[in-house]
């Protein structure tokens, strides 16, 4: 492989780097042409070959099996080998996107090669689909094996095909995005004689039978939580849907909506277009909530007392087209400097200013935007006095550590440090210490903020800050306990014993840690009532009612536990769901499936002859005279060894029904769960029973 690197696709890289745009297309024809008589040519058609071994590999978002050498001898064919929990391959998503509408000629599919154990879950990456609206067919490489016969070094990695099946360009990374469009657009014309301009129709999308939604039947991939504690209201990044929900956990109905268009009756609404919106922080100061736009790369400003959404800094991703090339030092004006994909917020006070923390996954750094402080009057004091006397001018969006590089490399300079997709912060009690959940260095790391050293803290590996495999779930003191892909961490103070804890969000271990920060030692906490976590992302502490919300993504829904549970010495807890209640949807379809709470009319009786998975969601589809509605099979509406769908009586006549399922069970003897989906429609005589019955038993085996 390196041969063909070295002597065909780095030379294509230059072509498409440093060749003016008068002579690029002569150049790349050029490229092109001399595959006909490449010296290496034996050697390419070798390699290539290896990519029939795809159709041996289970896909998803196809119906069928997809093989290569067969199905695209009229199409350039771009392959993406990914894993979901890489921001880098985030980034490429919209790339993909444009590229399937721009191109009928140009198949797009997808690989995903899992870099973590939790990863190989195929609900997990069928979550992930879901998660990122990915359509095109994906290939599960669970085991690595086409990556490996590659020679596939890091995600994302795109390669492109040509009709005769020949790798004719492997890009590295997010950094080559606009020469793969210049480099496809060149290709289609070279190409055009022999290419089919019709699309080709793979069948149906796995996620759209995959019914995930929270018990409220509201939450999206929930990620990050805070309370606006003199309200108390918990606002939620729902990020699925786009929006920030701020529930009122008294009443337990949702007060404040932050999206692009109005869906919930009686909540107050605040116009702001989110795009996978993630960190939040409030402050009682200014009244404003701020809100980490992740995949806009803005940090957003909600002022409740003026009723207003802002932009605070950073610059929108869609005018900035800027994709894998990132300002990495920063120094200008909020609104004028661009950050990549922030993920978590952290707020403090330092000298005479106050002082927004981010956490900036997609350049693997921490930035710092500085507030102007009104009061100061001084003209020589209108600045921030940061670390090492380090002078930054207000309203300014600086890095303060990380050099951009991918790596879990501490030092005493801050930017020199290396981060690995930082994605939670929190800062303890003296504003000495900012604590990172570093996710793809499986590790908790800190950064000290008087003179801004960067540390190890617990997990990951401590003397090969190029080893970001060091991940596992084990307790242990420092780096001999192992976390895998941590997303969030907050701090938390014990007033009784005087000692301070972190709780992390151990997201692919599907579970919590607790660290004790004097001794250094991380305990798993145990679930005692058996309601497990799926991929919890976000954290947020609120000693007011004594609880600490989890994000519990996966599952999308909102837990917590009590805070002095979490701090007795025997770390086992009880988790608790949270039902939001009381809401109502503008849209008619998600209105009519209210109407399911109701016992009269009549009922479907569904039978499994086998056990579900308590700790799965299993969904269910009713799609009645077109209506479609959604919910869950779980406690609250078994019946002996069957479970009950009611129907609302406003269906007195039935024309179609169909029902959909879609669940997790487990086998005797097997510890892995399988998931099942089936369909069954009623005939007119099916009907006519149900109608006269006013039930209808349906049984899946």
């Amino acid at each position: 492989m390196e041969v063909l690197r070295y002597n065909l696709f780095d030379k294509l890289i230059s072509i498409l780097r440093n060749s003016p745009d008068s002579e690029l297309e002569n150049e790349v024809i050029s490229y092109l042409d001399s595959l006909k008589n490449f010296v290496d040519l034996a050697l390419l058609k070798e390699h290539s070959k290896k990519l029939h071994k795809l159709s041996d590999l289970e896909w998803l978002n196809s119906s069928k099996t997809i093989s290569l050498d067969n199905d695209f001898k009229q199409k350039l064919v771009l392959i993406d080998f990914w894993t979901y929990c890489c921001i880098n391959c985030m980034h490429v998503i919209p790339l993909l996107n444009q590229i399937k509408m721009e191109y009928d000629q140009i198949v797009t599919l997808g690989c995903h090669s899992a870099k973590f154990t939790n990863e190989k879950s195929k609900i997990n990456i069928l979550n992930a689909l879901k998660r990122h609206l990915i359509k095109h067919p994906v290939a599960l490489d669970m085991n690595l094996e086409i990556w490996n016969s590659l020679g596939i070094m890091c995600w994302p990695t795109i390669l492109v095909i040509n009709p005769q099946g020949l790798i004719i360009a492997e890009f590295i990374g997010e950094v080559h995005a606009n020469s793969i469009k210049k480099f496809l657009r060149i290709c289609s014309k070279y190409y055009d004689s022999s290419l089919n301009k019709l699309p080709i129709d793979f069948g149906h999308h796995n996620f759209d039978n995959l019914f995930l939604n929270s018990t409220s039947n509201i939450l999206s991939f929930p990620t990050k939580l805070i309370m606006k504690n003199d309200e108390n209201v918990l606002f939620i990044s729902d990020s699925g849907n786009n929006r920030v929900l701020g529930v009122d956990i008294e009443r337990n109905i949702i007060k404040y909506e932050i999206s692009g268009k109005k869906q919930i009756e009686n909540s107050e609404f605040f116009e702001c277009i989110l795009s996978w919106p993630q960190g939040l922080v409030y402050d009682s100061d200014l009244k404003t909530l701020f809100i980490a736009d992740t995949f806009s790369n803005l940090i957003r400003a909600i002022n409740f007392e003026e009723k207003k959404a802002s932009v605070l800094c950073g610059v929108d991703i869609k005018l900035s087209n800027s994709l894998g090339t990132y300002d990495l030092k920063g120094g200008r004006k909020g609104l004028e400097q661009e950050i990549s994909s922030p993920w978590d917020l952290e707020l403090i006070n330092i000298s005479n200013s106050k002082v927004l923390l981010i956490a900036c996954a997609g350049t693997h750094q921490i930035w710092l935007y500085s507030f102007e402080n009104k009061k100061v009057l001084d003209v020589n004091s209108k600045h921030l006095v940061w670390w090492k006397n380090l002078r930054i001018e207000w309203d300014v969006l600086i890095c303060i550590a990380g050099n951009g590089n991918e790596r879990n490399k501490n030092n005493f300079y801050p930017l020199q440090a290396s981060f690995a997709q930082p994605s939670g912060l929190s800062v303890d009690e003296k504003r000495e210490n900012l604590f990172i959940a570093d996710s793809e260095s499986s590790c908790i790391r800190l950064i000290n903020l008087s003179d801004g050293r960067v540390k190890g803290f617990i997990g990951g590996d401590n003397l090969d800050p190029d080893n970001l495999f060091a991940y596992g779930d084990k307790d242990g003191k420092s780096h001999e306990a192992k976390l895998q892909h941590p997303l969030d961490v907050k701090f938390l103070k014990d007033y009784n014993s005087d000692k301070s804890y972190l709780i992390v969000a151990d997201s692919y271990n599907n579970c919590l840690k607790k660290i004790d920060i004097k001794s250094q030692y991380c305990h798993k906490l145990i679930v005692k009532n058996g309601l497990g976590l799926n991929e919890p992302n976000g954290l947020c502490v609120d000693e007011k009612n004594n609880r600490i919300w989890v994000a519990d993504t996966n599952n999308n829904s909102i837990k917590y536990l009590k805070i002095d549970e979490f701090l007795s010495q025997d770390n086992v807890i009880e988790l608790n769901e949270f039902k939001i209640q009381g809401f109502d949807l503008l849209d008619s379809k998600s209105q009519a499936s209210k109407n399911l709470d109701m016992s009269q009319g009549m009922f479907f009786e569904v039978y499994f002859d086998f056990k579900l998975n308590k700790m799965a969601q299993n969904s269910w589809k009713l799609i009645i005279n077109k209506d479609v509605l959604n919910g869950f099979f779980d406690e609250s509406n078994k019946y002996g060894s069957s479970y009950r769908i009611y129907i609302s009586s406003k269906y007195e006549i039935i024309q179609s029904l169909e029902i959909q399922v879609n669940v997790v069970y487990c086998e005797n003897g097997e510890n892995m769960c399988k998931l099942f989906n089936s369909t069954f429609s009623l005939n007119e005589q099916d009907l006519k029973i149900m109608h006269k019955n006013k039930s209808f038993l349906v049984s899946f085996n």
